[in-house]
Formats: structure tokens, sequence, C-alpha cells
């Protein structure tokens, strides 16, 4: 049990801890069947410790009485999500064996730990091991105080080696614990009060309980490994009778640090205890020292150390303990940091076009100290199969430069940035990039698309085709939003051979594929011939699922190395994150769902808010509401609020419409013949005006009315003026006057209804129903 001598935990500038040796660890992870046989979270652990290399075996709940016979494989016992809470077991009569695990130097981590199911588990073992639960107030009265975690009475476990706090306060909430015994030790507390995060000691080894869930999300994945590696310091020194309080490295630049550790003597007799700290470079060794740390029965002693950096590049940190009697140390820390370069490049953007002028290049400027403009310069050029492109030169600070790319052949290449002072050349670092062929399906300067050179209005609906069972599902209801003149679909693919059908059916009813996740974002090269894939889509919504914008970033780069000839499409549900997420991707699709809980006009507000935001600098493809009746959204939209919706988006510049949804498991467009016939409507009306939407004249947008309620779109196409009028209030305008600059006198009928508005004098007058929408072509 335990065999290692020592932990050694690897932590680089991006935290990715591993064992010493892989393998060494060996894990056991107890799951249910949650939720009705779905086994949801059965294999949320495993990533995290393939990435350590440790063996690792899965459990359902009720093999208990096979793994409590099995317990001295294992160093640790994980207990996954929802534990118990299906299948119900009794782990009483398994008590013996787990104490004897733990009390040998075993661990126990209880996660999700918000269920009575789940503290019965170690609930029947010991009296001391007593929990219960609540909602918490970050669940029930959200808010960023309510969200707030602090550090508790003991907040080793949250500490050592990497700090939790910033992890917990991400990762997320919904329920704390009751320690209803005084035996548990509070690493991390809630709002309340409460812990999100306990252990105690059990003889050798060690018992730990949070509330946190969900290990496959990112953030909760983030906060398990950190957890991992502190529970593993946390037993080490257990074992060898120190408990490990504090452990800072310093600020790790070039230069002079101070390392500083806390370490309490937890049980047994006293012993002379050293640190020793090293620094070294490869094989080479850059300082070392030992500090003699007299820690007395039960109290604590503090260590500082004083050490420099000398270079950049890879530089390790070692800290280990040394105790008499031990022959070797009874724990080691390594620490692997990477002194970064004095410039740092990242592209938003990695593939252009033969049409693309310049790259856009952020240059971080990442000075040991800060230089003196004076004499220093940074120069900024592309370089693609030994063609250099013109050089810019900038200032020596962060900043984002544009990097010609005129003259240029199609290839891969760099864009390589140097640090000069006069004619000495002080630093350099490159970020690979291409300039590809003209793409099958091209975003056009002003927005708009083309597939095949030919213009193209992107109309779709989404099918969440996971839960449908069988591809000819999938394909019936491509068929029936064909048949209601859409020309896109949005779908998730299982399976290689479902995507190709789905693809061919797609070429044979003439419409075009967004596809969602699975084997065809992984990989895209192996489909890019197939003239029916319109866009790829990195993932959904990362903005609400806690994935980074970097991250996505490089995800659209991965699908970009395998097909440059077309876009990639993300959906952002957040509007407050557009400004971190929008470079992310080529086509940013909003999907404001406003009914029944917001006012129509959020949609107009969350896509004028993405324009401002990307300065009209990309193509926004709407996600209008097109569903209801299930979780907050109680209803379906009427036809007259699709509408209504519809044509806020158009007014307010999207260059395409993909909506939400025709099927997703809980809502069925078939269901509702009246929201469909309004879907068809909208189809032929956005068909009949797509000269408009795609015409790249100049358009004016306004607001009037009412704070503002009457949105209306002025825009000239093929020799005719247009105006499209949305009133987003619930109440009928009686009369709105709308400048225009054509002259004409008269009436005019609207296209699609049987309004009329009188131009006279540069004005137009027109009255709206409640919620209506009028469009007009003036001669």
């Amino acid at each position: 049990m335990m065999k290692r001598a020592a932990i050694l935990i690897g932590i680089a500038l991006i935290v990715s801890p591993a064992l010493a040796e892989p393998g060494d660890l060996r894990v056991a992870t107890i799951y249910s069947s949650w939720n009705q046989g779905a086994f949801s979270f059965k294999d949320e652990w495993d990533r995290l410790l393939e990435a350590r290399g440790a063996s690792h075996d899965c459990y359902e709940n009720t093999q208990i009485t096979e793994l409590a016979g099995k317990l001295d494989g294992y160093d640790i016992v994980i207990g996954c999500s929802v534990l118990n809470l299906e299948n119900t077991q009794d782990f009483g009569p398994v008590k013996e064996p787990f104490m004897r695990f733990l009390e040998n130097g075993g661990i126990f981590l209880l996660t999700d730990a918000s269920y009575a199911s789940s503290h019965a588990v170690i609930g029947t073992w010991s009296p001391d091991f007593a929990l219960s639960s609540a909602t918490a107030s970050a669940h029930s009265r959200p808010s960023e105080e309510t969200r707030r975690i602090s550090l508790g009475n003991a907040p080793g476990l949250a500490q050592v080696p990497h700090d939790l706090l910033p992890l917990a306060q991400a990762a997320g909430h919904w329920a704390h614990m009751v320690c209803t015994s005084p035996s548990w030790q509070q690493a991390l507390v809630d709002s309340d009060g409460k812990p999100v995060l306990a252990w105690q000691p059990v003889g050798k080894g060690v018992l730990v309980a949070t509330s946190y869930y969900s290990f496959k999300r990112q953030t909760a994945s983030e906060f398990g490994e950190a957890l991992l590696d502190n529970l593993l310091v946390l037993a080490e020194g257990t074992q060898a009778g120190f408990q490990i309080q504090e452990l800072s490295w310093g600020q790790t630049s070039p230069g002079t640090n101070v390392a500083r550790l806390r370490v309490r003597h937890a049980q047994g007799r006293a012993r002379k205890t050293a640190i020793r700290f090293r620094v070294s470079q490869g094989d080479e060794i850059l300082g070392e020292d030992q500090i003699p740390l007299p820690v007395q029965h039960h109290a604590t002693a503090t260590a500082e150390w004083p050490y420099t950096i000398p270079r950049r590049g890879p530089i390790q940190l070692e800290l280990a303990g040394l105790a008499e009697g031990e022959n070797g140390p009874v724990f080691r820390f390594t620490k692997l940091v990477d002194i970064p370069n004095l410039l740092e490049p990242f592209a938003w953007k990695r593939h252009y076009y033969r049409s693309d002028t310049h790259a856009e290049l952020r240059v971080d400027f990442l000075p040991q100290q800060p230089f003196v403009s004076a004499g220093h310069r940074l120069e900024v050029q592309a370089v693609v199969k030994g063609v250099v492109g013109a050089v810019v030169t900038v200032p020596p600070e962060s900043q984002d430069v544009n990097v010609p790319l005129v003259g240029l052949p199609v290839g891969k290449g760099v864009l390589a940035v140097s640090l000069w002072r006069q004619d000495e050349k002080l630093g350099g670092a490159e970020q690979s990039f291409e300039i590809a062929l003209d793409p099958y399906v091209r975003i056009l300067p002003d927005r708009s698309c083309q597939v095949g050179g030919k213009p193209f209005f992107p109309l779709g609906m989404y099918i969440v085709s996971w839960k449908l069972k069988g591809t000819e599902a999938i394909l019936e209801k491509m068929q029936a939003i064909a048949a209601g003149g859409f020309n896109v679909v949005h779908v998730g693919v299982r399976s290689e051979e479902e995507f190709r059908a789905v693809l061919d059916e797609a070429k044979r009813l003439s419409i075009m594929i967004i596809p969602e996740g699975g084997i065809a974002v992984k990989n895209p090269g192996r489909f890019k011939e197939h003239p029916s894939i319109l866009a790829w889509n990195p993932g959904d919504e990362p903005d609400g699922r806690g994935r980074p914008p970097e991250y996505m970033a490089s995800v659209v780069g991965k699908i970009k190395d395998q097909d440059t000839s077309r876009p990639t499409y993300m959906t952002l549900c957040v509007p407050s994150t557009y400004e971190r997420y929008w470079q992310a991707a080529d086509i940013i699709a909003p999907d404001p769902y406003p009914i029944p809980r917001k006012s129509i006009a959020y949609v107009a507000d969350c896509v004028e808010r993405l324009q401002e935001v990307m300065q009209r600098g990309k193509p926004i493809w709407a996600i209008p509401q097109a569903f209801g009746g299930y979780s907050s959204w109680k209803r379906v939209p009427t036809p007259e609020e699709e509408r209504n919706m519809t044509y806020q988006c158009l007014v307010h510049g999207a260059r395409g419409l993909i909506y939400y949804t025709y099927w997703d498991g809980r809502f069925d467009m078939a269901e509702h013949p009246e929201l469909w016939a309004m879907m068809t409507q909208l189809a032929r009306e956005v068909r009949q005006l797509t000269p408009l939407l795609l015409d790249g004249s100049p358009e004016q947008v306004l607001k009037l009315g009412t704070d503002g309620a009457v949105h209306v779109l002025l825009k000239s196409a093929q020799g005719r003026h247009y105006a499209i009028a949305v009133n987003t209030m619930s109440a009928p305008v009686e009369a709105v006057s709308v400048p225009v600059t054509q002259v004409y006198t008269g009436i005019i009928k609207e296209l699609f209804g049987d309004g009329e508005a009188t131009a006279r004098d540069g004005r137009l007058t027109l009255k709206l129903s409640p919620l209506g929408v009028q469009v007009y072509a003036c001669p």
C-alpha cells in the first residue's frame, strides 16, 4: 500500500502534473448506472488518470463486494459523481476492508457528496465520517458574492502544491456539506461558511469528501487534476509523519526569488529534519542549499530559501525533505518552469488566403525588466517558402500587428518577430501560419457567403440528433427541413458511416450541412472533398461550458490544418463573453432565446452588441429561438414572435439564420403545425429577400418611436430601395416616420402583407401592429 518512497510533482507554467514513474499510481473508481442506465459518470476520471499514467479500474456500485476484496491492489479509491444514487447499495458490509485500506495508507476520495446515498457510503463505516448536505446559496441565490469560495480551518489540502481556490471558484458548486462529526477538517468553505472540501486522517491514510462533481467539465477537470496532486502530497506527508501546510516557490522569474515551506510534525517522535533546495537545468546544477528545519512533536516550522534563476528556458526547482533515520527523502517536489522568451507571439487565426492582404498577430513583450524605448524596436514580417514579406517596425511593447502578406506565395510559413537594440538582435520568436488557395466556402469582405463561387445565404435549422435512433431518423428530418424551404441543416454525427449518409442525402436534397462534434470535427480532412459541407463547428457554446477562447482557437487551428476550404462556425450564448471569444472562429453565431422570460428585443440587443464588438469584421449567423415547452422556456414562440425575432436579426446585419431547432429530443417541430407554417413562410420571404441580404451596399439601421422600439433597416439593392421595420413592442405603433433618401411620393404596398406606407417629402410613414413586421421596396 502506497509503496512509493516519495512523490514527484511536476508543475509547468501551464499545470500538467505527473508522477515520477508512470504507472506507479493504482486507482479504482466507483460509479453507478445513473441516469437510467446511461452510466453518465463512469468515465469522468479516465482522462485525468490516463494523462498521469495511472493504472485504473472501474467498478459499478453493485460490484462493491468485488472491489472490497481487491483493495490491497490500489492506492486511491474515488467515488464518482452520483456513485450510489441509482441501484443504491449498502456499503456497511464492506466496512472492515475499507477501514483497513485507509488505516494502512490508502486514500478514499468521495466526490459529489451532495446526496444522502453518497453520505451513507462512508457514514456506515464510522460515526467520525458522518456527513449531510444542503443546497448552497451559490445555487439558490446566484451572485458573485454567493459564489465566493474561501479557505477553511485546515487549508493545507487546498494550498499544497497547488492553490485550489481559483480552480474551485471556476468549477462551481450547487451544494455544500454539513460535517456532523468534528473529525472533519475543512479545506474550502463557501459563502455560507459550509465546507465544499473536507478531509480527515484515518491511520496512515486519508479520507476526503467534496461536493464538487462532474469532473469531465473542463473547469471541474482542472480542479480535480490539482486536487489529486494535493491529495497525494497530503497522504505522503501523513505517512511520513508530516503535514505540508504551505509550499511557495516565489515568483519563479529570472533573478532572485524566495521559496517557502511550512511543515507540521503530525505523529510519532520528533526527528532531526532538513530541507534541500536545488535549481538545475538539464543535468547542470545551478544552485543548491540545505537548511535545517527544527520541528518539535506536533509543532510547526518554516524554512525559507533565497535562490537565483540565472537563465531563461526550462528550469527545474527541487525541494526535498530529509529526516533522521530515512535512507532517502520523505517527500520531494519539483516545479518545472519554462522562463519564457522575451517575445511571445500569438495568432487567433493561422490560416489565410491569397486574397488576404495582411495577417493579424498579437505580440506580447516579456522582458526581464522594462526596456528603454530609445534605441529598441520590434520587427515583424511574414516568410513563406523563403519569400520574405515587407517588414513592419513598431515600438517595443505588447501590441497587435498587421503583418503584410502581399506578394507571398501559397504555402506554409512563419510570422517572425525580432527585438533589436540598434544593430544588435536581442531575441526573436515565430508563429506558424499558412496561405491557402481560395476556399470552396468563402466569406467575402462584406461578410456575405459564397459556395463554389456562387452567392449563398445560409437559412437552416438544427437537428440535435444524439438521441435519435438510427441514421434514417436523421435523414427523414433533413428531408422535412429541405421541403420547408431551408438550405442548411446543423446536425451531430456519431460515426463516419452516418456522416457520409448525411452528406450524400444533403447532396441529393441540394442543401448544406454544418456538422457538430464527433468524427466529423476530429477528422475533417477525410470529408473535405464532399461538396455538401458548409462549415465546421468546433464546439457548441464554449462560453457557457467554460472552454477558454484560446482553447477554441487551437481547435479551430487543428480543423483548418486539415481543411482550409471552409470556415468555422461557433455559437456563443453569453453576451458578456462576446469580446473574449469572437476572434476564435470565422463565423460567430449568437443564440438569444428570450421567449418567454425576456423582452423580445433581447434578440436585437445581442446581435447589435456582437456587431459592435467585432466592428462588423466577421459574419453573424444568428440562431433565432424556434422551440419551447421545457426547462425555463415554458412555451414555444407564437408565429408573430418568430417572425419578429427573425427580422430583428436581419435588420441588425445577420448574414445567415440557423434556427434552433427542428428536433432536440424534448421539442419536435412536427408537433407544432402553426409554428412550422410560419417557418416555411419565413423561408419563402428570406429567399425573396436574398438579393438584398447578400448585396454589399451600405445599410443604415435606425431605432425610432417610443424608447427606440421600432427597428428599421434602410438599404438599396439592384435599383430598389428597401425599408424593413420591426416593432419590438406588444402594443401597436399608430404612426412611425422613417427618413428616406429616395425621392418618391405615393402609397407603397407591403411586400409580404396587406399593409401600406405613405411616401412624401423624403419620409416613409407607416403603422405597425403589436410585434408587427413590414417590408417595403420603393422604386
